[in-house]
């Protein structure tokens, strides 16, 4: 039976996993001596990595504040959006940072449908964004992705305030 523990105020259950050398060695980098669990290490490697490390109940409460339950948001509506946070960051932005900060320009729009996670861990709406993303590629808006992991406006797309 596993042992119980707590990380922050959660009970949860204690799991064995075998780390090679590579990860024991990133690990102790990360972690304060004798002040870290495991568990903090990997949350604050997850965290660098841009890996939402949100409590998916905070993220549903903040889902309920527009007050739209069942509906989705269409992709096409979140071009604007899209444009508005890369020109405010200089028409550049890497895929965690953009995905952060389109989130928190949405917060009041996205309902409880929009935030639903899907199987590989995204929240729906973010697949409608990544979605627009590639109509705003076929109309010239965004550069084709030379560079993984970065989204960025053309430079007709940047000029055309």
């Amino acid at each position: 039976m596993p042992r119980t523990g707590s990380v922050g105020q959660k009970p949860v259950s204690s799991h064995f996993v075998r780390l090679n050398e590579t990860a024991w060695t990133i690990l102790r980098r990360v972690a304060r001596p004798l002040d870290d669990s495991v568990s903090d290490a990997i949350i604050r490697l997850a965290f660098l990595a841009g890996v939402d490390t949100s409590d998916p109940e905070d993220r549903k409460q903040q889902c309920t504040a527009s007050g739209r339950v069942g509906t989705v948001t269409p992709h096409h509506s979140l071009r604007e959006p899209v444009v508005m946070v890369l020109r405010n960051a200089g028409g550049r932005l890497d895929v965690p940072t953009l995905k952060r900060e389109l989130r928190q320009m949405l917060a009041d729009r996205l309902t409880l449908a929009d935030c639903r996670i899907l199987r590989d861990g995204d929240e729906r709406w973010w697949h409608a964004a990544q979605t627009q993303r590639l109509y705003m590629i076929r109309d010239g808006l965004l550069e084709s992705g030379e560079r993984r992991g970065w989204w960025q406006l053309t430079e007709t797309s940047l000029a055309s305030r």
